[in-house]
């Protein structure tokens, strides 16, 4: 099933993706990459992230967690933004997917 209305913002990348809910709590993502290049793709999400797992035929490597972290920016003190890698014990709110050149990658996400 598509994402309803209320979900269509539930995940937001730089990267081409398109979101489809499979449960209450559980997201497909497939991630585009139309580049010659693997690309890293951040995949950011507005609830906290559970669990992400790799339902490509051929997964390159399992997908970090990662949060997303607000910093003072430089000069005029506008508020930055950087991801950084989480364990299994801090929430996280997203991850970074590595997809191949010209290709798709599929995760299986889940949310809290």
């Amino acid at each position: 099933m598509l994402l309803e209305a209320s979900d269509l913002s539930l995940f937001t990348s730089k990267t081409a993706i398109v979101p489809m809910q499979l449960e209450d709590k559980k997201y497909r993502i497939y991630v585009y990459n139309p580049d010659n290049v693997y690309i890293r793709a951040e995949i950011h999400s507005k609830r906290n992230v559970e669990n992400v797992e790799s339902v490509s035929k051929y997964p390159l490597m399992p997908a970090p967690l990662i949060k997303l972290l607000k910093h003072k920016g430089i000069g005029d003190g506008a508020m930055a933004y950087l991801s950084t890698v989480v364990d299994e014990s801090a929430k996280a709110t997203g991850f970074v997917a590595k997809v191949p050149p010209i290709a798709m990658s599929i995760f299986d996400v889940t949310v809290e």
